[in-house]
């Protein structure tokens, strides 16, 4: 099997309208060709997004947010401190300032105060910030 590594360009020819960096890159991730690494360098939300609706009460999810824009509630993101959490609490802030919904605030609990979940004090505190 062909070793990966950062320090290996793939084979001459290969990926090379892209810089050695991004060819290293793609090649440690066994893209080998234009069309793939397009797709992994430009994600898009449309194409590369799986249905949401296949998780469970995700309609349920929807038609509350929805309430709560129409209602001009204010609206808490709780998103955890590691990275699938801070990610996901980036994909929010998109949807909302894609959707010109402001009245959002976002919380992030502190790692040795409050360790990993939705706890009490993160409930509290939006709760006494009008959410």
């Amino acid at each position: 099997m062909e070793k990966y590594s950062l320090r290996n360009l793939p084979p001459e020819g290969v990926l090379s309208e892209y810089s050695d960096i991004e060819r290293r890159l793609l090649h440690s991730r066994f893209i080998k060709d234009s069309d793939e690494a397009e797709r992994f360098l430009s994600v898009s939300y449309e194409r590369d997004m799986h249905d949401p609706f296949l998780l469970t009460d995700m309609d349920r999810a929807v038609s509350r947010i929805l309430k709560a824009m129409n209602s001009k509630e204010k609206i808490a993101i709780f998103g955890d401190f590691d990275a699938d959490g801070l990610c996901a609490s980036v994909c929010w802030k998109d949807f909302f300032q894609r959707a010109n919904y402001e009245k959002v605030s976002f919380y992030i609990p502190h790692r040795h105060d409050e360790g990993f979940g939705l706890n009490n004090k993160a409930l509290t505190e939006m709760s006494s910030d009008g959410v």
